[in-house]
């Protein structure tokens, strides 16, 4: 009898142990071969993620961790369902319902202390609703896809000026603005559009040849599409950031970005670096910063154009600029010496890395 009780408690602790270890794996995201937790998620849960899932701007509190963007909710989204993270991926959605997203559908573009802003970013809607779709496929979760679905007719209803897709959309004055900046031309997000038919397909052709039609001045491409004029704006100091962005969807859109791409490698291999803003005119650095962004989304780029060696060379730049020390309350952050970071510039290496780790090209 005392055998066969023992017996009974081993085996309850067997499975409990398996339970748990189960249970931890999927937190930590070490299932199907994943690797384990990477450090910048690690401090992106420790540091800017709140109780409430929204995510601080910055890691210090008198500099902004009262400010939650949609730009930052998205991200996140993005990664946990390209990670298949279905626990943390459910309370990101959670705070996108109960925090982001107003009764038209469109999801409010900043929360600042208990201000919500009126008005939405089309990049980010964008991004929010494909997370959605990506995940509700997945899991076959019909609240997901619902909700992907109204996020996207409330782009098609309200982010248009005629026929052209815009920034924002004001839903208290009921006004969408008359310009697009082309680093929002997600055309993955919009064909997800195509897919659920809220717009047809001939429009996607259309957007495509608009896409791969966009004129370049001096090897850079415009900032923005004037609906109403029909004309395009360049910067004259270019933000990397938007140039990068722009091409990657460029190239999913099947249009050619190899001059862009081949002055991007060369400014790199000149001294191992990238900078944030660079003369349209000279095409000379007009800042002394480097970002995490900038060397995050490069990365992206350059496994669009299956370059897997830029993309190891720019990663290696982009682990310079990480917190490395273990003892730092830090670790694993792309945070300055003087603790400044931004939401965005952890998510973005995170995105990155995750897909350097899935494609195999580090390990």
């Amino acid at each position: 009898m005392k055998r066969t009780i023992y017996f009974l408690v081993l085996i309850i602790f067997i499975v409990s142990t398996v339970w748990i270890f189960q249970n931890i794996i999927r937190k930590e995201g070490l299932d199907e071969g994943k690797p384990i937790i990477l450090p910048v998620e690690r401090f992106i849960i420790q540091h800017l993620l709140h109780d409430d899932g929204t995510i601080r701007t910055n890691v210090e509190l008198q500099d902004g961790s009262e400010l939650a963007l949609s730009e930052s909710l998205g991200l996140w989204m993005e990664y946990l369902a390209e990670k298949e993270d279905s626990l943390r991926f459910k309370d990101a959605y959670d705070t996108l319902i109960n925090k982001f997203l107003l009764k038209e559908g469109v999801i409010a573009w900043k929360i600042e202390v208990d201000e919500i802003a009126n008005t939405n970013a089309l990049i980010d809607d964008m991004r929010i609703m494909k997370a959605l779709f990506l995940e509700g496929e997945r899991t076959g979760n019909k609240d997901y896809i619902e909700t992907a679905t109204k996020i996207a007719k409330s782009i098609v209803m309200y982010n248009r000026h005629g026929e052209h897709f815009v920034d924002f959309y004001d839903t208290d004055h009921r006004y969408a603005n008359e310009e697009i900046t082309l680093s929002y031309l997600d055309i993955e997000g919009f064909r997800y559009l195509s897919k659920y038919e809220l717009i047809s397909e001939e429009s996607i052709k259309v957007l495509e040849r608009f896409m791969i039609e966009i004129p370049s001045n001096n090897g850079f491409f415009p900032k923005s599409y004037r609906v109403v004029t029909h004309t395009f704006q360049f910067d004259e100091m270019i933000n990397l950031i938007d140039q990068v962005y722009t091409a990657i969807h460029l190239e999913k859109a099947g249009a050619t970005t190899d001059d862009f791409y081949e002055w991007l490698k060369e400014e790199f291999y000149k001294e191992y670096l990238l900078y944030g803003r660079y003369d349209r005119e000279t095409k000379k650095r007009s800042v002394e910063y480097e970002s995490a962004s900038v060397y995050a989304l490069t990365i992206l780029y350059s496994l669009e154009k299956n370059d897997t060696r830029f993309a190891k060379d720019v990663y290696e730049r982009m682990l310079t600029m990480q917190v490395h020390n273990q003892e730092s309350q830090y670790y694993g952050g792309y945070v300055t010496s003087e603790n400044v970071t931004h939401s965005f510039d952890n998510l973005f290496p995170l995105i990155a890395e995750r897909k350097l780790f899935d494609e195999q090209v580090v390990n």
